[in-house]
């Protein structure tokens, strides 16, 4: 049996994606734009790393942003493409890839929904930082982890690993952890917004994530 990945998941459900996000009353892609719109500007670059169908990022093009996309899942890709709404669409899988773009090349980068299928975020942050412009839009999703420490630790762990109904791991991330992020690479927290979305799994909502806005300041 071939073994289950989040690239294998979504590639399985590109056809049924947008409909799916409706259904389950998900606009976290129109929260999005709503907490960015101040900061776009006609004629900016933006990169979308894990486009998908591009629920993220075809409003941004209605605002006359450029748009850019990858992605790992070929399926989501072409699905993206028939949107004719993006600049330049490519596969590319960020635990292999190194994103295929030059320093200083966007002016904004948004990463939604993303995060939360990787343990460690700092080879990510550290790519970010590389393409992105000084001063620079950097938004991405987390599952905050809210846990209370163990008993006689300090700190919470960086990451708690939680699996799931249809069998890929997700990865929740501390506060403390993302703030250290910020701090490494320069970037200056300007929003986060925290809210409640369902996953389909159940009638109610059932998962707290938080959408983070910053600035690049090299």
């Amino acid at each position: 049996m071939e073994k289950k990945s989040s690239i294998t998941v979504h590639s399985s459900i590109a056809n049924k994606y947008d409909k799916q996000v409706e259904e389950y009353n998900n606009f976290v892609h129109d929260l999005l734009f709503g907490l960015m719109y101040e900061f776009v500007l006609p004629k900016q670059k933006l990169l979308d790393i894990g486009i998908g169908t591009g629920l993220s990022s075809i409003r941004f093009a209605e605002l006359g942003a450029v748009i850019y996309g990858l992605d790992a899942s070929k399926e989501m890709i072409e699905l993206c493409k028939t949107k004719s709404f993006a600049k330049q669409l490519k596969i590319f899988d960020i635990t292999k890839d190194t994103i295929p773009y030059r320093d200083g090349f966007f002016n904004i980068t948004i990463a939604i929904g993303i995060f939360n299928f990787f343990p460690s975020l700092n080879s990510i942050f550290n790519q970010v930082n590389r393409i992105i412009k000084n001063n620079g839009i950097f938004a991405f999703t987390i599952l905050p982890n809210i846990e209370s420490p163990k008993t006689g630790k300090k700190r919470l762990p960086i990451f708690t690993k939680q699996e799931t109904p249809w069998g890929v791991p997700i990865y929740k991330h501390s506060s403390e952890y993302i703030r250290r992020l910020l701090k490494s690479y320069n970037f200056e927290l300007l929003k986060e917004q925290f809210i409640v979305v369902k996953t389909g799994h159940s009638d109610i909502p059932d998962m707290l994530l938080s959408i983070i806005i910053v600035r690049s300041n090299k």
